[in-house]
């Protein structure tokens, strides 16, 4: 399946959604990664690690998210979006957490 994506419409500046989004997801266990924008749980007790890449621009924020499949504890073979059956328990603790990011940025 094909990563998620949406670009979501909000009203603050960069810094405020930065701030909001970077509190929201260290909350939920997420470290910022190299990559600008690019969050990951690489430990989660429902399968493979999380990843949510933000890219803010004028007005909205473009929203992916996806899940890597384990095979071993760090060998990953590939990567799954968040619908479907095949590992539902961690697409849809994704699908909340998503939900929930969704209003913090709408919210400043």
């Amino acid at each position: 399946m094909s990563r998620y994506y949406e670009e979501v419409p909000v009203l603050g500046d960069r810094k405020m959604i930065e701030e909001a989004a970077g509190g929201y997801l260290q909350k939920e266990g997420f470290q910022a990664l190299g990559e600008d924008g690019l969050w990951g749980k690489l430990y989660s007790i429902t399968g493979g690690p999380h990843f949510i890449h933000l890219t803010i621009g004028e007005g909205r924020v473009a929203v992916q998210a996806w899940i890597k499949i384990a095979l071993l504890p760090r060998l990953w073979i590939g990567e799954m979006g968040i619908k479907g059956m095949y590992g539902f328990l961690a697409k849809r603790q994704m699908r909340r957490r998503l939900e929930e990011l969704k209003k913090v940025m709408k919210g400043v």
